[in-house]
């Protein structure tokens, strides 16, 4: 597991101290040149100080200080003065000799083996020449280099002790963010505050609080299936259990037989509401796809042989009329359950020897299905609630659930489609429609209506 307060923190160190060490390397030299400058300053004016002090007079006699006047110590600036016939006149240190040669300026030089930083200068027919060891001065630049160092190697860890607090801190409201969800209860989904969290996470609490608002709207949406399940199953098992219970007291075959067709008429519609409660559940755990395409002539055909035996019984006639080649981009199985139920409501609401009309067009981009009959019609306060689930018509007295139209609406959302109820303007009856976007590439050819 990667720590993202951890990766700044080692991060902002590595920096901290790749810049410090930049920054002291180059600080390091820049004050390496200045004390050389400054050491190179002071031979001069050493330089100086000893021209001074030669005697004007040629005619002196020059004088040579003995050993014991001047120190020995190795850092020691020595210094030599000639007359212009190359006689010593002074020298600071008689253990080491001057070098034989040296021209004018500054210029390193080896004197007895060891490395020296030499000076020569010409004054009053005299000549001078400073020289300092390079070891000395180095010792001397580096300790004035470190010394100016100090504060910036000091200031290093502080800096990073620094940093990791103010990680931490800055972390602190996503950590409490954290410490907020892991205490909630199970089903506690209202949004987390993102007052105080950084603008870099906001962007991912935002889209945890949409997933927590879907969830939220999901949860409610199950518990609401399952109440109403329960009280759409209540009324049937009831009247199951009292029609077993009146069967159970039939005075004769013939009450008994008649007991028992009721009760086998309650099995069926027990049965049926079952299977649209599971059909309706499992349409909204399926996930949502568009890439399959369906002929809608073939879709139509199918849904039309399954419910012609029931349309038969009833002496009503289904006529089609649709384009050949109308494609659409659905299931062939989802679309086969929004026609069947749309069939299904048609034909229990249309009275023997009726009719009921299935008709197919396109407008624009966009396939139009109509399934016609000639029931009695609805309030138009009604026309939207139907769709709702477990909701019957005030005066519906038909076999059914309720469930019917609320499969067709949620399978035609799925497919981003829509579904739609109107009455009739030429007479009494239901126009039920169903849009669904058309795959693309279809091509029409117009047919004849058929009738069954």
């Amino acid at each position: 597991m990667r720590s993202l307060k951890r990766r700044l923190l080692i991060a902002s160190c590595i920096a901290l101290v790749i810049v410090g060490a930049v920054s002291a390397t180059l600080a390091y030299r820049g004050f390496n040149q200045e004390t050389s400058s400054m050491l190179d300053d002071q031979m001069q004016q050493v330089a100086r100080i000893a021209a001074i002090q030669v005697p004007h007079d040629s005619d002196a006699q020059p004088e040579i200080v003995p050993q014991s006047a001047v120190g020995e110590l190795d850092d020691e600036v020595l210094v030599w003065i000639n007359d212009a016939q190359g006689r010593a006149l002074f020298a600071s240190q008689r253990r080491v000799r001057p070098p034989p040669s040296v021209r004018p300026g500054f210029q390193d030089i080896d004197i007895d083996g060891r490395s020296y930083r030499v000076l020569a200068v010409t004054a009053n027919e005299r000549s001078i020449i400073v020289a300092q060891e390079n070891e000395a001065r180095w010792e001397t630049a580096s300790a004035a280099s470190l010394t100016a160092l100090l504060p910036l190697i000091v200031l290093i860890p502080v800096l990073a002790l620094v940093i990791a607090l103010v990680i931490r801190a800055q972390f602190r409201p996503v950590q409490s963010a954290i410490d907020e969800i892991a205490a909630r209860p199970p089903f506690a989904l209202s949004p987390i505050v993102t007052s105080d969290l950084p603008t870099e996470i906001r962007p991912l609490v935002d889209a945890m609080n949409r997933l927590l608002t879907r969830l939220a709207d999901a949860v409610r949406h199950e518990q609401r299936f399952l109440t109403d399940a329960a009280h759409a199953l209540r009324t049937p098992l009831t009247a199951l259990q009292l029609q077993a219970d009146v069967l159970d007291h039939a005075r004769s075959p013939e009450d008994r037989q008649e007991r028992l067709l009721e009760l086998r008429a309650g099995i069926r519609r027990a049965s049926r509401l079952a299977t649209q409660l599971l059909a309706l559940a499992r349409n909204d755990l399926e996930p949502v796809t568009h890439d399959a395409e369906t002929d809608l002539d073939v879709t139509i055909a199918n849904a039309i042989a399954l419910y012609a035996p029931v349309a038969a019984a009833r002496a009503i006639k289904l006529h089609t009329t649709f384009h050949s080649g109308l494609r659409v981009r659905a299931p062939a199985g989802k679309l086969t359950i929004i026609i069947g139920n749309l069939l299904d409501n048609a034909l229990r609401y249309t009275p023997s020897g009726g009719s009921v009309h299935v008709n197919a067009s396109h407008i624009d981009d966009l396939a139009l299905i109509e399934v016609i009959d000639e029931g009695p019609g609805l309030p138009e306060n009604e026309l939207e609630k139907v769709f709702e689930r477990f909701h019957r018509a005030d005066g519906d007295t038909t076999e059914g659930s309720g469930l019917g139209l609320a499969i067709v609406q949620s399978l035609s959302e799925q497919l981003g489609g829509q579904a739609s109820l109107g009455n009739r303007r030429d007479r009494i009856g239901l126009v039920a429609q169903l849009r669904l976007p058309m795959a693309n590439g279809m091509r029409l050819l117009a047919t004849e209506p058929n009738a069954i």
